[in-house]
């Protein structure tokens, strides 16, 4: 059946931070929920749909909420199971009908000419329950990742730091700022691919998707990454995210350097290891630090080069730092047999929906 003789995709409607009062209904644009509000232009169970920005994107709406105007929400023409029109839409793949090369947009009479197939309700009901359990293993195991992404840091406070000497950041670590990316950068000889706060999380850095851009040899030679270089990060849209950092555990792959919303800390061989800095950055008392000093601006949250040096720091003595590496090492073992285990169950989803959607359940 058309997607057009099965629902409307109708328009949010703007609602800007300063005039939402919290309450009890989601905002919801492209990105996903963006606050609450006291009262809902939808007041029944929907699925909001990006159409500017993240185009495709699907948000679950349950008991109303507000779509803006980045965003469709969905009203049926028929009487369908909402949860199997929800996992239905997911198979369409609405987030690759591009239409605007500058803006990412989603035009919904591109989306209406995609096709679904119609099972009876009963059976939409039997193919929504499948995939909610299915999905309720997968969000389980994702809360199971996410608690063991702070088991180094907790095993790294958990030691008596009592005898360990106090020092600033600056005592144990050299810190360089990235590069400034601006249009001016294409013309220049020189590639190199750098780091952004997209690639590094919280003890861990992503490599997957890397970005290349012009540089001079004087920037390479200042900004060039190596083994054992802890990059932090100096601004995100979180609070709680500034200061996050993780090690680089493995030689690049060719020159690498880092924008300048990272700070790259090198240390100051004798007085502390990458491991032990990327610890000592991530702990309890650290994240503290940084959330306070952090500065804010248009939503953005940042952190200056004076702070994070005056940063304070208990530094094990040298020979126990890699006793505290192995400890932390088998917790990030166990962290590595957790995402193992979640991307199966990704894998296993995919499988699932794509036989839900051909009659094979």
């Amino acid at each position: 059946m058309p997607l057009d003789d099965l629902i409307e995709l109708r328009y949010g409607k703007a609602l800007v931070a300063g005039d939402r009062v919290a309450g009890d209904y989601p905002v919801i644009g492209s990105g996903g929920v963006a606050g609450t509000h006291t009262t809902a232009l939808v007041t029944m169970a929907t699925i909001v749909v990006g159409r500017k920005g993240s185009i495709g994107s699907l948000t679950w709406a349950p008991d109303g909420c507000w779509p803006i105007d980045t965003a469709y929400y969905v009203a049926p023409k028929r009487d369908v199971d909402m949860r199997w029109l929800y996992w239905s839409l997911h198979s369409l793949g609405l987030d690759r009908m591009n239409k605007s090369a500058a803006v990412p947009g989603l035009n919904r009479e591109d989306a209406y000419r995609a096709s679904l197939p119609l099972p009876p309700l009963p059976e939409q009901r039997r193919i929504a329950a499948i995939l909610d359990e299915a999905d309720a293993l997968r969000a389980k195991r994702r809360r199971t990742t996410a608690l063991l992404n702070d088991i180094p840091a907790v095993v790294f406070d958990s030691y008596d730091k009592s005898r360990w000497d106090v020092a600033t950041l600056a005592d144990v670590a050299r810190l360089q700022g990235g590069i400034t990316l601006n249009a001016r950068r294409g013309a220049l000889p020189a590639k190199a691919n750098y780091l952004r706060v997209a690639n590094v999380f919280r003890g861990s850095i992503d490599l997957s998707e890397l970005k290349e851009t012009g540089v001079t040899d004087r920037e390479i030679a200042r900004t060039r990454l190596q083994v054992d270089d802890v990059l932090v990060v100096e601004g995100h849209g979180n609070r709680a995210e500034v200061g996050r950092a993780a090690l680089i555990e493995t030689p690049p792959d060719g020159e690498l350097t880092h924008q300048n919303h990272l700070f790259r800390l090198r240390p100051i061989t004798g007085r502390v290891t990458g491991r032990v800095l990327e610890l000592a950055l991530n702990c309890a008392t650290s994240r503290e630090y940084f959330r306070r000093v952090a500065n804010t601006t248009s939503g953005l949250n940042t952190l200056n080069a004076t702070n994070v040096r005056a940063l304070s720091l208990r530094v094990p003595p040298i020979g126990m730092q890699q006793a505290i590496a192995a400890d932390v090492e088998r917790a990030r073992s166990a962290r590595g047999s957790a995402q193992q285990h979640e991307s199966h169950l990704d894998g296993l989803f995919a499988s699932l929906q794509h036989r839900a959607f051909r009659g094979e359940l």
